[in-house]
């Protein structure tokens, strides 16, 4: 009975995740997003399932523990649980073959894909919103494509016939773009 009355009741966490403020709200949103860097997954998902679990009463929060503190602690353990599972997968754990052991050199010549699925799926989604952010935007699609392939900015800017200023334009505007999907990184 003293361990029922040390955490919070399915109804007391109901009233608590209602009684939460904008400024709550966001918070626990932006660690979300920060907890699925890298993961097939979004923020609102892993969320989602912490409050799931909480209410389910799978997760339970202690009376000296910040709601808030203890939601952020449960998208952690779940995602804590993601990639022990992604370690666990067996492709990556398939056994290698010895490249000197003749008996089994067909199995070297076949490519074998050692990505995940979640890799496959953030790449695919990743894909689709560069593809829709610069639908708009010809040259920046060629841009990036040259930068895909390994080219120099001096031979893309020979291929797309931009000089250095239209060429740094194009940089810019790619930058800013990235910058409000928030995927980052440098191009």
């Amino acid at each position: 009975m003293a361990e029922q009355e040390s955490v919070f009741s399915i109804d007391e966490l109901k009233s608590a995740f209602d009684a939460f403020s904008d400024g709550d709200r966001i918070k626990l949103g932006k660690a979300a997003n920060a907890l699925c860097w890298g993961l097939a997954t979004e923020g609102k998902d892993l969320l989602q399932e912490a409050f799931a679990r909480s209410l389910a009463g799978k997760r339970r929060c202690p009376r000296n523990v910040p709601v808030l503190v203890f939601l952020i602690n449960a998208m952690r353990s779940h995602q804590d649980a993601m990639l022990r599972a992604r370690g666990r997968d067996v492709l990556a754990q398939a056994v290698t073959v010895d490249p000197d052991d003749e008996t089994h050199a067909s199995l070297l010549d076949q490519q074998q894909d050692k990505t995940t699925p979640d890799e496959i799926l953030l790449a695919n989604q990743t894909a689709a919103a560069l593809d829709e952010l610069f639908s708009d935007h010809e040259m920046a699609q060629m841009v990036m494509m040259g930068q895909a392939d390994g080219l120099t900015p001096h031979d893309i800017q020979t291929i797309t016939g931009l000089g250095p200023v239209q060429y740094a334009s194009v940089l810019r505007l790619i930058r800013r773009r990235l910058d409000k999907l928030n995927i980052g990184g440098n191009t």
